[in-house]
């Protein structure tokens, strides 16, 4: 299933995810997200991003939507090899997802900051 696909099935009130409003935006490129970290007049709780992108990367747009949104959560995804990951610069222990994933596993996976942040991990 492609990521968006997963995406917008976690924002549907049977994934699981923790109680709430659920709004989502999808944009293709890094420079695009940064902008809308940049307008967007309401809260931003989680940004998912692949680990390498054309025109920048996953850990510079994480690096730089921390600096316009800080507290905001990162999880990133890849179907590289560890090698690559980490010498794109994603730290060991940062949120993270293996390509190929199934919905639950990426409900899961982004329900994990949402929950630690509210105070309810399990």
């Amino acid at each position: 299933m492609p990521i968006r696909a997963a995406l917008c099935r976690t924002a549907h009130p049977s994934s699981r995810l923790p109680p709430g409003p659920r709004r989502q935006r999808q944009e293709c490129r890094g420079r695009n997200v940064l902008k809308l970290c940049e307008t967007h007049p309401g809260k931003i709780d989680l940004l998912v991003t692949d680990v390498v992108m054309p025109e920048l990367g996953g850990r510079e747009l994480a690096e730089a939507a921390l600096k316009l949104r800080p507290g905001l959560k990162v999880v990133f995804v890849s179907g590289h090899t560890q090698d690559v990951i980490l010498k794109e610069g994603v730290q060991q222990g940062a949120a993270f997802l293996h390509k190929p994933f199934t919905p639950m596993q990426l409900a899961q996976k982004v329900r994990d900051p949402l929950d630690f942040d509210a105070g309810t991990a399990h």
